[in-house]
């Protein structure tokens, strides 16, 4: 092998390394949530992302006591992944609340229409 063509292949090879690693950077958004507890209830909160092919991993979650607040994040995912926020509590006359996270920070203020322990969730986003 001549010094020329190893020369040519390690720069060949560095090179596509840095496209490489420029192009897995380059493909992830980060993630974060500020949650607000304002119900009378403990509130789960839960952040989970999707694949594009359908598959759920979970990301992480917290427990809230009435008055609570918490961040949570930040999280790197693929750009085709969608990332989401489950919030329920116990009892929930209703389904879970499941609030869609954009890229960046989200804040989200829990509240309930009543102080009945089984009131539905009231999901506000704070600008």
């Amino acid at each position: 092998m001549s010094l020329n063509y190893a020369r040519f292949c390690s720069r060949a090879l560095i090179a596509f390394s840095t496209v490489l690693a420029l192009g897995m950077t380059a493909c992830t958004s980060t993630y974060s949530a500020d949650v607000r507890n304002q119900t009378p209830q403990v509130l789960f909160a839960s952040a989970s992302f999707v694949t594009p092919r359908g598959e759920r991993f979970g990301l992480s979650s917290v427990r809230l006591g009435p008055g609570d607040r918490t961040g949570m994040g930040p999280f790197t995912v693929n750009n085709d992944a969608l990332v989401s926020l489950t919030l329920d509590t116990t009892p929930n006359p209703n389904r879970p609340v499941i609030v869609d996270l954009r890229p960046g920070l989200t804040s989200l203020e829990v509240t309930t229409p009543s102080t009945e322990a089984a009131s539905p969730l009231q999901v506000r986003e704070i600008r």
